[in-house]
């Protein structure tokens, strides 16, 4: 109920489901390469070495991502009856927040 559209299934066409797994995965994706880049951006940072730091970092990483995640779904949760009006401006502010998220990320090496 949380993760559907109100008066699910009368309210959407019939491509619905078919859209949401495709924008899942896509989504998840997104998730690994990001994963796969912070890996390398570590590595080519030189926290590579055989020490305890790099997997400390990793797991702070790791712990801020998946926070930033739980929040995410109880927001939208929160906030869920404004999307269905106008998903598009959420759906563009949403990308503008996870590109100046990334550039920050960037910015604070």
């Amino acid at each position: 109920k949380v993760f559907l559209p109100i008066d699910y299934p009368q309210s959407v066409t019939g491509n619905y489901l078919t859209f949401v797994r495709m924008m899942s995965l896509q989504m998840f994706f997104t998730h690994i390469s990001r994963v796969l880049a912070t890996q390398a951006m570590l590595l080519a940072v030189g926290v590579g070495s055989k020490t305890i730091l790099p997997l400390a970092a990793v797991t702070a990483w790791v712990l801020k991502d998946g926070l930033g995640h739980l929040l995410a779904i109880a927001f939208g949760t929160l906030v869920n009856n404004r999307f269905d009006s106008d998903p598009k401006r959420f759906r563009f502010q949403a990308a503008l927040l996870g590109k100046a998220a990334d550039l920050l990320s960037v910015l604070t090496l």
